[in-house]
């Protein structure tokens, strides 16, 4: 998945469902690698068009 630039600023527009089983497939190590090479001073991450997504999909990678 690649981020939308507008400006200097990067947003990832996830969609469908978004549960823990499935939030690394959605957004990888290497597309925020990617995101960090474009120069953007934030990034973003819109829930907007997910139908639903629950505790666990919001705290992946989360450190306990």
């Amino acid at each position: 998945m690649r981020a939308v630039v507008k400006g200097r600023v990067g947003v990832f527009y996830l969609q469908g469902f978004l549960d823990g089983n499935n939030a690394p497939s959605f957004l990888t190590i290497e597309d925020i690698k990617a995101t960090e090479e474009l120069n953007i001073d934030m990034l973003l991450v819109s829930l907007k068009k997910v139908i639903f997504f629950n505790k666990k999909s919001v705290n992946i990678g989360k450190p306990s």
